[in-house]
């Protein structure tokens, strides 16, 4: 595919007079990168800057309207960073990443029924792009689709053993499924990878309550606080279950 334009040079991006004007001029893909770079660094605004000028130029360019399409999300215009991202895949429709991207806002956004078909894509196009399969179980677990979310979770490990969120997506379906025994397992595997996660210690903490494993549960705050003495939620279940210095009523935080 050809772009429009694409040999065209962008003006003065930088906008900074006491560089001469050639160093002022950069390619469009340069342009692109450093838009990018800022994307990364969370300085939405700028890139956006010099996404928006580049659109003019390349309004085709597949790249660019993925990554505009991510910040436009990012940005709290989820429906609109969608639109951009379908763009992108009208122009290529196997840009996996976008595909991917996509069913990540879909998935953010409350709609797993959108999210579910993006992921399947990817798979199909690359059976080894393996965070597909873990988005893929979460779509399928929010579906109610429990079973099926299991089978993509395992295959979401086996691909990516290392990968401390497999496992506590996966510990999130056993507990529907009322399994806790094997929630507490997975929970305690994310734990092993990713210590210190707030969510894996909340999650793990209410489990062994739901379980009526109480002396469990407190151990599993105090964990929690060693790292995090601060945490509101931690102070407040560790009050609640030990009965010790409960406040009379849950503070703001």
């Amino acid at each position: 595919m050809t772009y429009h334009n694409q040999n065209q040079i962008m003006n003065k991006i930088t906008e900074n007079p006491d560089l001469p004007e050639e160093s002022q001029q950069i390619s469009l893909e340069a342009a692109l990168q450093l838009a990018m770079r800022l994307h990364q660094a969370n300085q939405y605004e700028h890139a956006e800057d010099i996404y928006r000028k580049l659109l003019e130029l390349a309004p085709e360019h597949p790249d660019l309207l993925h990554f505009f399409g991510l910040l436009r999300h990012q940005r709290g215009f989820s429906e609109e960073g969608a639109e951009w991202i379908k763009k992108a895949l009208k122009w290529v429709p196997d840009y996996i990443d976008a595909e991917n991207n996509l069913g990540n806002i879909y998935l953010q956004t409350g709609h797993p029924e959108l999210a579910e078909p993006c992921f399947r894509r990817v798979i199909a196009i690359n059976p080894g792009f393996a965070t597909a399969y873990g988005n893929l179980g979460v779509a399928l677990n929010e579906l109610e689709l429990y079973h099926e979310a299991i089978e993509y979770l395992l295959k979401a490990i086996d691909f990516q053993p290392d990968d401390a969120h497999n496992y506590q997506n996966l510990g999130n379906v056993y507990r529907k499924l009322k399994d806790y025994r094997a929630a507490v397992g997975m929970y305690n595997q994310s734990l092993a990878i990713k210590p210190f996660d707030a969510d894996a210690y909340r999650k793990l903490s209410r489990t062994f309550y739901i379980m009526g494993e109480i002396g469990n549960c407190i151990d599993i705050l105090k964990q929690w606080l060693e790292f995090d003495p601060e945490n509101a939620m931690a102070l407040h279940m560790y009050a609640a279950y030990t009965n010790t210095n409960a406040p009379p009523r849950a503070s703001d935080a």
